[in-house]
């Protein structure tokens, strides 16, 4: 009998990023996986590294009825996708954005789960190759993605069997996954569950509460921005606004430029963003040279947008949070600009600091999961469908 592994996970699927956090522990990686049709060389490979650095070297092989009807596929996923120099599938940004009827949130938030569960079997005993895995999973979609049948299709994505293939070198490990429950939230209402907890209390130490206050989300992504209203943890419908504006269009408006300047014959978005992280990369200062202008179009496209919002509800919001990983690099450009119009219309902006603005929705979703609240909706879950 193999060994029963349980997990509870938030999962925040990004354009740009997946944040996941996992019995406590947060992974962040690129949200891209490439196909690994032809396998590198894996005898040389240290499956004891791979243990312990796994989400950085993951490479699975998924049968999943939510994927690919039962025919295993396998993949690279996140940073090993980028190092592997295959096509990389990654979420489009603008018109295209749809994480519903996209196969990246499922294949890499399969590959997360197998992965932690896979390498935590592995250091235990590396003579393993056979696990179940039972998993309780909060996520969530774009607030105008988001009702009540989109949240069911989501969650039918993952509910039920799945296979996952780890590979630790030549050393595989078989996966039987099974997502028991999963609850999916409007983006934006994690991020306040998380806020009103005692951890996320230490994040916005100026605030004295955020009971009943209402609040407009600015949640700044690689491709999309949401403005979702919320208060305490319900959002309002009437306010569900998002827009196609983001650091990816920063970087689309100058990547091609970037590329003949540098003499890439090959360079993808992820790279670029990647790029932008690292302040120790060679092309790092010419990188943030190059976008300084497209970062400023953008700060500007959102602070209307903002405004917008703020004058459709007359005003009547007690703060404007920003977060998510495009909030810090544009902050230099948006955030005194965005001051000065809420002091005059009366309210208080509240800037998540870059330690934790792009994994906060990550964590709110985690807290969901672990919440009596989700724990009441598991089990009237489990009841009907056990009818």
């Amino acid at each position: 009998m193999s060994e029963v592994f349980n997990l509870v996970v938030g999962s925040d699927n990004g354009n740009s990023e997946h944040d996941l956090v996992i019995n406590g522990t947060v992974v962040k990686q690129p949200n891209v996986y490439a196909m690994a049709t032809i396998l590198a060389n894996l005898d040389e490979v240290n499956p004891d590294y791979v243990a312990k650095n796994i989400h950085s070297n993951l490479l699975v092989s998924i049968e999943s009825p939510s994927v690919n009807s039962n025919m295993p596929a396998t993949y690279y996923i996140g940073n090993m996708a980028i190092e592997s120099g295959n096509y990389i599938h990654n979420i489009e940004i603008g018109v295209d954005n749809n994480k519903l009827t996209s196969n990246i949130p499922v294949i890499n938030t399969l590959a997360h789960t197998a992965g932690f569960a896979a390498a935590q079997a592995y250091e235990k005993d590396n003579t393993v190759r056979q696990i179940d895995v039972n998993i309780d999973m909060t996520t969530a979609l774009p607030v105008n993605q988001y009702n009540k049948e989109t949240a069911k299709t989501m969650a039918e994505k993952f509910i039920g069997e799945h296979i996952v293939t780890v590979y630790f070198g030549t050393t595989k490990v078989r996966c039987m996954l099974h997502f028991t429950y999963v609850k999916v939230l409007p983006e934006g209402v994690p991020t306040v569950f998380y806020l009103k907890s005692p951890e996320g209390k230490k994040l916005i130490p100026e605030i004295k509460s955020l009971d009943n206050k209402k609040i407009l989300h600015v949640a700044i992504g690689e491709g999309t921005t949401e403005y979702p209203v919320t208060t305490d943890i319900t959002f309002n419908p009437f306010f569900m606004a998002g827009t196609n504006n983001g650091i990816g269009h920063a970087i689309d408006k100058i990547i091609e430029q970037f590329k003949k300047e540098k003499k890439l014959a090959d360079f993808s978005r992820q790279n670029f963003s990647n790029v932008l992280k690292n302040d120790t990369h060679k092309y790092h200062k010419s990188a943030m040279e190059i976008i300084q202008m497209p970062l400023m179009e953008q700060a500007d496209q959102i602070l209307r947008a903002i405004k917008a919002e703020v004058v459709k509800a007359k005003n009547d919001i007690d703060f404007i949070l920003v977060y998510g990983g495009g909030s810090i690099l544009l902050r230099k450009y948006l955030e005194n600009q965005l001051k000065e119009f809420a002091n005059n219309a009366e309210i208080q902006v509240i800037y998540i600091p870059s330690t934790h603005a792009v994994e906060v929705e990550a964590l709110g979703l985690y807290k969901f999961a672990k919440s009596d609240i989700f724990a009441q909706l598991k089990e009237k879950y489990t009841t009907v469908s056990q009818k």
